[in-house]
C-alpha cells in the first residue's frame, strides 16, 4: 500500500461498519504519502462519522512495515464506538520514518509520522489496539497510540512482544484538540475521557 494509497470501511448511520482482514501470507508494508499532499498517507482504517460503531481491523502476516506516514488505526469521530485493531505479526513489526524524509528538512514530517492506533475524537470509546509478534521496533518519530480527544475513552494497548526496541513512543492519553479539530470535527475545548492503558508483555525492553 503505497504513495498514499487507502484501504478503508466508514459507518455513516446506525449500523455498524464493515471490518477490515488482511492475511498477508509473507508482508505488508504501507509506505508514503500522496505527492500533492503529505497528508494523505497510506493507510488501513475503519471509522464512523455517527452512531454506528467503526468496524474492526484484523492483520495476519510475517511481517509488518509501516514508513514515512502510512498507518493502521480505528477512528471515532461520533457517538459510535471505533473499533479492535489487532496485528498479528509472526516474525516482525517495524515503525520508522526514512532518514531521507528526515533529512529532506521539510516541515511536514512532524505531521506525517507512522504509527498503529485507536483514537476517539468525540463522545464514542476508542477501540483497543493488540499487538503480538516476536520482534516490534517504533522507530523515530512513529507511535503506538491510543487518544481521546473529546469524552469517549482512549482505549488498551496490549503488546505481547519477545523484543521491543522504541525510539518513537508507546501512549495512551487525552489530548486537547487544535483549533480546526475543535471547528472541523466538534471535539471538546478540554478532553474528558479516561486517557486508555497500556499493557506491555515483553522478553528485553529498549
Amino acid at each position: 500500500v503505497l504513495g498514499g494509497a487507502g484501504i478503508s470501511a466508514r459507518a455513516y448511520g446506525v449500523g455498524k461498519g464493515g471490518d477490515i482482514n488482511v492475511n498477508a501470507s509473507n508482508s505488508l508494508q504501507l509506505v508514503g504519502f500522496l505527492a500533492s499532499d503529505p497528508f494523505i498517507t497510506s493507510s488501513i482504517l475503519t471509522s464512523t462519522l455517527a452512531r454506528g460503531k467503526a468496524g474492526n481491523i484484523a492483520v495476519f502476516t510475517r511481517q509488518l512495515l509501516a514508513q514515512d506516514g502510512g498507518l493502521i488505526t480505528s477512528l471515532t469521530f461520533g457517538t459510535g464506538d471505533g473499533g479492535d485493531v489487532f496485528i498479528n505479526a509472526a516474525n516482525s513489526i517495524t515503525l520508522n520514518t526514512s532518514a531521507t524524509l528526515i533529512n529532506s528538512g521539510q516541515g511536514y514530517v512532524t505531521y506525517i509520522p507512522s504509527y498503529l492506533a485507536s483514537q476517539t475524537a468525540i463522545a464514542g470509546n476508542a477501540g483497543n489496539l493488540i499487538i503480538n509478534t516476536p520482534s516490534l521496533v517504533i522507530g523515530d518519530k512513529t507511535t503506538l497510540n491510543t487518544t481521546t480527544f473529546g469524552s469517549g475513552s482512549a482505549g488498551v494497548i496490549r503488546i505481547n512482544a519477545f523484543n521491543i526496541e522504541v525510539n518513537g513512543g508507546v501512549n495512551s492519553s487525552a489530548i486537547r484538540a487544535d483549533t480546526s479539530g475543535q471547528t472541523e470535527f466538534g471535539a471538546s475545548p478540554i478532553p474528558s475521557g479516561s486517557p486508555g492503558e497500556v499493557n506491555i508483555n515483553a522478553g528485553r525492553l529498549s
